[in-house]
């Protein structure tokens, strides 16, 4: 099994005006915006048949994460923004946050940019990279499943890569505080 490679730690690129945010404002409840049951904005990337075969079990009820991009999050980022160099790439970013007790189930990610598919379904792409960071330490209950290995015991800012874009994953909070994530795609 291959694990996430750890890139470095990059604590100080993380603004305090974000993490106020995000620890006080809510965004998009995925999978389903509960706020606004009429807004389709959040169900295509979930419901859209390529991404049908991980998740047509998902419980579409309840809320397993709260989502921050482009369109929901006050602050601009630019590529220059990014805590690493990542050339002439295109890149998508997401924060996200795992109030206590909320979970996603093990899925795996397609991101549409620069996806290939043949016959519906999407193909491997050593171009896309995609990255994870948390933006706080590590607390007990906070869970980050990456294929077979529980990862735990980081440190706010740890940024890592996964080594195949296509890696099953789940996250959860378990614990008694809010946790916080970064993840960004470049292709």
């Amino acid at each position: 099994m291959e694990d996430l490679i750890y890139i470095g730690n990059f604590k100080d690129w993380i603004k305090d005006e974000w993490l106020e945010h995000l620890l006080n404002h809510d965004g998009d409840l995925l999978p389903k915006n509960l706020k606004n049951e009429d807004d389709e904005s959040v169900l295509p990337k979930w419901d859209d048949g390529f991404n049908a075969s991980v998740t047509e079990n998902f419980e579409r009820d309840i809320v397993y994460c709260i989502s921050y991009q482009h369109h929901n999050f006050p602050f601009k980022i630019t590529a220059n923004d990014l805590p690493i160099d990542i050339g002439d790439k295109n890149f998508e970013f997401s924060f996200i946050k795992y109030n206590p007790g909320m979970i996603m189930p093990i899925h795996i990610d397609h991101p549409l940019y620069g996806r290939k598919f043949v016959d519906g379904e999407p193909q491997f792409d050593p171009k896309i990279e995609r990255y994870w960071m948390s933006l706080l330490d590590y607390e007990r209950g906070h869970v980050l499943l990456h294929n077979h290995k529980l990862f735990k015991d980081y440190k706010q800012g740890d940024l890592y890569k996964f080594q195949n874009e296509m890696d099953w994953h789940g996250s959860a909070n378990l614990g008694k505080n809010v946790r916080l994530i970064f993840n960004f795609t470049t292709w």
